[in-house]
């Protein structure tokens, strides 16, 4: 028999760094995924995840941007 099974998972768009959690890379539903990046410092910018060696504050507007931004 096979079952199809949907998975999600959290990728930095920068680094391409999986977001893992104990042993855990995939999780069930979308909502499990963007609480398990809440949870581990993991910031949504545009649409996409960054991990938290990714992102710097920018002092200037006080949010989080991709380090090496051309956005500043």
């Amino acid at each position: 028999m096979v079952n199809k099974s949907e998975e999600y998972q959290i990728r930095c768009a920068c680094c391409n760094k999986v977001l893992v959690i104990g042993r855990h890379i995939y999780f069930d539903n979308e909502k499990e995924a963007y609480m398990a990046a809440e949870v581990e410092d993991w910031n949504q910018i545009d649409g996409q995840f960054y991990c938290p060696d990714c992102i710097e504050l920018n002092e200037k507007t006080g949010m989080y941007e991709p380090k090496n931004s051309t956005k500043r």
